[in-house]
């Protein structure tokens, strides 16, 4: 027997002891104990949740502040909350079954890391991955075992207030970003995530959070589903449903989507939740007459746990004993909620009775703060400004976050800047105190005085994370008011201007663009942003980070990765790239997936193809570039590789990213980089909701970012 073999072997009779321990649990639990270990409440208190806790009628507690600016955080300290209601479940209950609790721990906890769209202009699957366990440790320090996150929607709209929470709006990036999230905060082998939100959330339009949606089976199979697939496949431990609709159904209703697709075509094992009172809500979206009506519809679509509405707790026994729900959902509802707990340690042989967290770890992991907001920042531009020379003289700093560490933090978070250093303290740390002027951006006719006695200006203009999260749509994708105004006077001036914007969405930059000398831009990177992006700016640290999803010319401009489909008339085929889009209006984006420059630079050449056929079962290509470090500094080059299927039995998109490498290179230097091309990559869902590869042209693109690349042609059949 193999050593794999063997691993197998044990595996699945862990596999089957479980399930026979959750067999006993099953047969001794009431239906009203069942119901619930189903009902998911909101911030648990041992004094006043005392008698719920020990009647066995909650089985999970979520704590959860700081979707918007609030600075809110859970009850202090949450690790003592969490122990007092431990020991109520445990020693009070007629059957001693541990609580689940979950947060919204989105981008770290106790070090509070870039935002996931920045995580994801990391192009860094093993940063990410390590962000995310670092930020599990912490929260199962504290008495957590699950997090409400990746936030895996496919989103083209850059005016949306969650854009920020996603990972960007192509889906090969969206998928192996959200499975390294999920890899991350599961490498514990205890801690859980919750992939969000199934399925189309992304859709909504920039003035509704939540809405309904059309999503025809092109879309849904090739775009919104595939980042959902990923990370059930990845081994995500939770699914949450989104609180829109689709074409007219609900999600919380969704039958065919959820327990047709997600758990029985693609066996899902683990718990789908809902979101926050979203059972509740089919009241009001008008298909449930009430809210015994809604938790029936939301049973029988397979939705697992209750989030707050208490539509579970108060009408499940009495659906059961009608016949309205059947048992064995009911049953299998309470498996995988109970899976989810002893997956989570709840139930292992010598637990602490009381439930005791783990000792705290570090209050925050600094180099790897650092090391994400680096490598999350991407330069949009440079006229050889940065990084800046000691020999430009003066520097002045200003603009609204120069003195406001915590408006860098972004939304979901668990501090309130307090104890980070602000960018003016970490610039001024590293330079003489003749060397800086400060404006902390209250008064912009001081800023443009003091512009004019330096010699070089560095603007921290921006988003304030009060205008991302949950409900924070804007009409427009421009900066805040008053800001370009400001930067058109500091560049009247005629002197260096460098201008870095921080935000949570991509953001509409061409007048910045076309003013300033160096644009550098951060999504709000977290407790590390002052020291980071002073060594970003002074070159002790290089911004490597490339653009998750385009960037817009106008706000009409979406802000998509590389999944517009091909048109009848193809806009390639002539100059007029306006036809059939607005009059009197820039169409294409300003810049595209995967841009990013760098303190160096790279050049490509000789690409070439192992063979000029690839056939269709089991075949293997080779495509390769040779890319050399053109510039004087050693770099990170991100080599990029697209494809593009030129006749199949759907219209497929222009352009598909299939596959990334990351490069170091020191000066002079080159190497030679390949990617395996096999006909999986060319897969999708037809007509007839069928998995297909078709036989024909297909051409291979490799180059820095989706407009800049060589191609070649190859056949697959």
């Amino acid at each position: 027997m193999t050593t794999s073999t063997r691993s197998q072997t044990r595996r699945g009779t862990a596999d089957i002891e479980l399930e026979t321990r959750i067999d006993a649990l099953l047969a001794a639990l009431t239906v009203e104990e069942k119901v619930g270990q189903l009902h998911l409440a909101f911030d648990l208190d041992p004094e006043d949740h005392r008698e719920e806790i020990a009647a066995g009628l909650v089985g999970a507690g979520i704590y959860s502040h700081g979707a918007n600016d609030v600075r809110e955080t859970p009850p202090a300290p949450l690790a003592g909350t969490i122990a007092a209601c431990q020991r109520i479940a445990r020693e009070e209950s007629r059957l001693g079954i541990p609580l689940l609790f979950g947060s919204d721990v989105v981008h770290g906890m106790r070090t509070t890391l870039p935002i996931p769209l920045g995580l994801a202009a990391t192009w860094d699957t093993e940063l990410v991955r390590e962000a995310a366990a670092r930020a599990a440790a912490e929260a199962s320090a504290e008495g957590l075992h699950l997090t409400f996150a990746p936030m895996v929607d496919i989103s083209a709209e850059h005016r949306w207030g969650r854009i920020g929470e996603t990972l960007g709006g192509e889906p090969q990036l969206t998928s192996r970003m959200g499975a390294a999230l999920v890899h991350g905060f599961q490498s514990d082998g205890r801690f859980g995530a919750t992939a969000k939100h199934f399925v189309g959330y992304g859709l909504v339009d920039a003035d509704r959070d939540q809405q309904t949606l059309s999503i025809g089976p092109n879309a849904l199979h090739n775009v919104h589903l595939r980042p959902f697939r990923a990370a059930v496949e990845a081994g995500c431990r939770a699914i949450m449903v989104g609180l829109h609709d689709v074409d007219a159904i609900p999600m919380h209703a969704h039958r065919r989507l959820i327990r047709d697709l997600l758990k029985r075509e693609w066996g899902f094992t683990g718990v789908v939740t809902s979101d926050w009172d979203g059972i509740g809500q089919l009241v009001d979206q008008g298909i449930a007459e009430d809210l015994r009506d809604a938790a029936r519809q939301a049973m029988l679509a397979g939705v697992d746990l209750d989030m707050v509405s208490g539509a579970y707790r108060d009408h499940l026994p009495e659906l059961v004993a009608a016949g309205d729900v059947e048992l064995w959902m009911l049953d299998d509802a309470v498996r995988r909620v109970l899976r989810l707990k002893f997956r989570a340690g709840l139930f292992d042989a010598g637990a602490d009775p009381a439930g005791a967290p783990a000792p705290l770890p570090v209050r925050r992991d600094t180099m790897l703060a650092r090391r994400a907001a680096a490598a999350s920042m991407v330069l949009l531009k440079n006229a050889d400004i940065l990084p800046l020379h000691s020999n430009l003289g003066v520097i002045h700093l200003c603009g609204p976050f120069v003195e406001d560490a915590g408006g860098l933090l972004g939304s979901w978070v668990y501090e309130h800047g307090e104890d980070t250093v602000t960018p003016a303290d970490a610039l001024a740390a590293q330079l003489d105190p003749d060397e800086l002027i400060i404006s902390d951006g209250r008064f912009a006719d001081l800023a443009v005085r003091h512009a004019d006695a330096a010699d070089v200006t560095v603007a921290l203009v921006g988003e304030h994370p009060s205008r991302s999260g949950e409900d924070r749509c804007l009409p427009t994708a421009e900066l805040p008011v008053g800001q370009l105004e400001l930067l058109r006077e500091l560049a009247s001036l005629g002197k260096p201007l460098v201008v870095v914007v921080a935000a949570a969405r991509p953001l509409e930059l061409r007048p910045v663009l076309q003013l300033a000398d160096a644009v550098l831009l951060i999504w709000h990177p977290g407790a590390e942003a002052g020291p980071t992006l002073a060594d970003v700016l002074l070159g002790h640290a290089a911004p490597t980070g490339r653009l998750p999803m385009s960037l817009p010319q106008t706000n009409r401009t979406p802000a998509l990765g590389t999944i517009e489909r091909t048109i009848g008339r193809r806009l390639g085929r002539s100059r007029d790239t306006s036809f059939g889009r607005y009059l009197n209006s820039l169409v294409n984006p300003e810049l595209t997936l995967g841009f990013g420059l760098t303190y160096t630079s790279f050049a490509y050449s000789d690409l070439e193809l192992s063979r000029a056929h690839l056939p269709m079962r089991a075949g293997v290509v080779r495509a390769s570039v040779e890319v050399v470090n053109t510039g004087f500094r050693p770099g990170r080059e991100v080599v990029q590789l697209y494809l593009r299927d030129l006749v199949a039995d759907i219209v497929r998109p222009q352009l598909e990213l299939a596959d990334w490498r990351a490069i170091e290179l020191d000066p002079g230097r080159s190497t030679r980089v390949t990617f395996k091309i096999t006909p999986d990559l060319f897969a999708y869902t037809d007509r007839e909701l069928r998995r297909r590869i078709d036989p024909g042209a297909v051409d291979v693109i490799i180059g820095p970012n989706a407009a800049l690349g060589s191609s070649a042609r190859l056949l697959l059949g």
